[in-house]
C-alpha cells in the first residue's frame, strides 16, 4: 500500500512538473505570438504610411501635370494671339505701302 502511495505521489509530482513546463511553454509561445502580432501591426502601419505617402505623391504629380497642361495651353494661346497680331500688323504694313505707292503715283 505504501509503495502504491509513493508511486501515486511520484506520478502526481511528475504531472505537476509537466503542467508547469506546459504552462511555461504556453506563456513563451503567447509572448512570441504577441511579438509577432506586434511586428505585424508595425508592418501594417508601415505599409499604410507608405500607401498614404504614395497617394499624396500621385496627387501632387497629377496636380503638377494639370498645372503644366494649363501653362502649355496658356503659352499656345499667347503664341496664337501674337501670331494673329503679327499677321494683322503685316497686313496693315502692306496696306500702308500700297497707299504710299498709290500716293506716289498721283
Amino acid at each position: 500500500q505504501r509503495q502504491r502511495s509513493a508511486e501515486i505521489a511520484i506520478m502526481k509530482e511528475y504531472l505537476r512538473r509537466e503542467e508547469e513546463k506546459d504552462s511555461r511553454r504556453r506563456a513563451r509561445d503567447e509572448k512570441r505570438l504577441r511579438i509577432i502580432d506586434g511586428r505585424e501591426a508595425d508592418w501594417a502601419r508601415v505599409l499604410e504610411q507608405r500607401r498614404a505617402e504614395q497617394e499624396r505623391e500621385e496627387e501632387l504629380l497629377q496636380r503638377q501635370m494639370r498645372e503644366h497642361d494649363l501653362l502649355l495651353k496658356r503659352k499656345e494661346k499667347e503664341r496664337r494671339r501674337h501670331a494673329r497680331q503679327v499677321a494683322m500688323d503685316a497686313m496693315r504694313g502692306n496696306q500702308e505701302r500700297i497707299r504710299m505707292k498709290e500716293r506716289a503715283l498721283y
